[in-house]
């Protein structure tokens, strides 16, 4: 069983679906999560199968302990829905991760203007390579890294050659982190 979007627009999941463990696919648009359990405990891909810059995973207010994997097969790093990343916290509320996000390629995690996205699962880049990791955060957004960044290899600074911050917003990490 499973989901997959692959229209633009944006699909909105406010109902409650805990028992759900498929896999959920997001090739085109966005998925906007207003319900902590709309995908149950599936792992969440975002445009894993294309170079795609116009997908998301969009928390609109909640806290998700999913798997969440960002950008599959091509480095992106405009992801997003006009740049508001593969991962995007939306809405005027925090919206927190628990689960791991991982990187397997360069992508964008981001925060609207107001919101908050707090990232408690930690970052893992599951690659061999070096990647780009981007946050943008807009106007008010706040972005807060409460975790470590990993690396399938032995972590150092090669594992992330870059870490960009865009946008007027606020970027916080508040763990210690190696490669950085």
């Amino acid at each position: 069983n499973g989901f997959v979007k692959a229209d633009n627009g944006v699909f909105e999941i406010n109902a409650a679906n805990p028992t759900f463990a498929g896999t959920t696919t997001i090739n085109a648009g966005a998925v906007r999560l207003s319900n902590a359990t709309g995908l149950g405990t599936s792992v969440i891909s975002i445009s894993p199968g294309a170079a795609v810059t116009g997908a998301a995973l969009q928390l609109n207010g909640v806290s998700i302990g999913n798997t969440v994997n960002l950008q599959g097969n091509n480095n992106v790093a405009r992801g997003g829905i006009n740049f508001g990343g593969q991962l995007q916290a939306v809405g005027g509320g925090a919206s927190t991760t628990t689960g791991q996000v991982q990187v397997l390629f360069d992508a964008v995690i981001g925060a609207d203007n107001g919101a908050t996205l707090n990232l408690n699962g930690g970052i893992h880049n599951t690659s061999g390579s070096g990647r780009a990791l981007i946050f943008n955060a807009q106007g008010t957004g706040i972005i807060n890294v409460n975790s470590n960044i990993t690396s399938a290899t032995t972590p150092t600074a090669n594992q992330y050659f870059a870490v960009r911050k865009f946008g007027t917003g606020t970027l916080n990490f508040t763990t210690a982190n190696t490669v950085i």
